[in-house]
């Protein structure tokens, strides 16, 4: 496997917790920690810096998924989220696997289900290990301008960037949930960066690096063009993308998946 992934468990029952302990070393994975509380999960990812978590949805004082979004809203799409639980919601499910981008486990705990998604965790880990092996470790510094200053920001810490249509003012969405207002152009922006930020529809820059998949809209009863949601890996926040850039959006972001 190469290097070993470091684990966190989060889980209310003991048996449980003792069989994903057993899964874990069976998997080559490291357990740095365990603990029942939600509250503690965001204490111990911190001072462990984790690969990989598992989190029950009923935690003692905050739930499973307010850990989890708490973790994506100030780590990023890393680390590596599995919701071992006995929730079937639509509600639960949609959240952690649309909004969050975790697994979902339903209880009882099998092997067999464990295995397919820790197989894909170690896929992806080693894969972004060899990406970022071969990628700057800096990232491209975008100025931008505000209140009539230049500020600078990475090109990693943006989403997307979304110019008002009644403004002459664009709002910069960062990965931290950050809303920047800057008075520079789209094109200016654009101008500074990499291809991996891409023009998905008149007036909107996104992210290549942060999206988690695209879907299609429906048919609109109007006839006007269909067009496609672009979502990023643990936020809520979503972009439109034309039909005419869909094509070319979906072989650049395939390319960057493939590094």
């Amino acid at each position: 496997m190469g290097k070993k992934l470091r684990a966190v468990l989060a889980e209310d029952m003991l048996y449980v917790r003792k069989l994903l302990r057993n899964y874990c070393e069976e998997s080559e994975i490291e357990v740095v920690a365990e603990t029942s509380s939600g509250s503690e999960v965001l204490t111990l990812v911190k001072e462990h810096e984790p690969d990989l978590i598992t989190l029950d949805i009923e935690l003692e004082d905050l739930s499973g998924v307010e850990v989890a979004q708490q973790i994506r809203c100030h780590m990023g799409p890393d680390p590596q989220i599995i919701f071992v639980t006995g929730s079937t919601a639509p509600l639960d499910i949609m959240t952690a696997v649309n909004e969050i981008g975790a697994y979902y486990i339903v209880k009882p705990l099998q092997q067999d289900r464990w295995k397919l998604a820790v197989d894909k965790i170690v896929e992806l880990h080693a894969r972004s290990e060899s990406s970022n092996s071969r990628l700057p470790t800096t990232s491209p510094l975008i100025h931008i301008q505000a209140s009539r200053k230049t500020y600078p920001i990475t090109e990693e810490s943006i989403l997307m960037i979304e110019k008002e249509n009644s403004k002459k003012s664009v709002n910069i969405y960062l990965r931290n949930g950050e809303v920047l207002t800057s008075n520079s152009t789209i094109q200016q922006i654009k101008s500074q960066t990499t291809d991996l930020i891409f023009e998905t529809l008149r007036g909107f820059l996104v992210n290549i690096r942060h999206v988690s998949g695209v879907t299609k809209e429906a048919l609109p009863h109007d006839n006007t063009p269909r067009r496609f949601t672009v979502y990023f890996k643990g936020t809520a926040f979503t972009a439109p993308l034309g039909r005419f850039q869909e094509k070319e959006f979906i072989e650049q972001l395939q390319r960057f998946n493939s590094r």
